[in-house]
């Protein structure tokens, strides 16, 4: 995936690299097909509203987040500990599916006793 100049390919591409995703995953995970993903970045075109809406559910993330500035995610960051963000770092690599089942099992430890820890 080669962009130049475009800042709404270049964070899909980076989202991607974050999550250790490839374009396949991408266009599965965003129900988009293979072929619509791999031209828009051969032809480095904008991706329309409607794709990129795909784009995000399929990363899982809304269209602000996709649209934040590095220096609102660093505040963001800031607030964070290693494990923390260790934890969000993890939950942003993975599906649709597996993030419920992760949320699921983290309410289930959260309602643990604390001498069973």
């Amino acid at each position: 995936m080669a962009t130049k100049n475009n800042d709404v390919l270049q964070k899909i591409e980076l989202l991607c690299k974050q999550r250790g995703w490839t374009t396949y995953r991408l266009a599965k995970e965003s129900n988009i097909s293979y072929s619509s993903i791999t031209n828009m970045f051969a032809r480095n075109t904008q991706p329309t509203i409607y794709t990129l809406e795909k784009l995000c559910d399929g990363l899982g993330i809304t269209m602000s987040d996709f649209f934040e500035t590095d220096e609102k995610v660093e505040k963001y960051s800031l607030v964070l500990d290693e494990i923390e963000g260790e934890i969000v770092q993890t939950y942003r690599r993975l599906d649709a599916e597996s993030k419920r089942v992760f949320v699921a099992y983290l309410n289930g430890l959260a309602k643990l006793p604390m001498n069973h820890l």
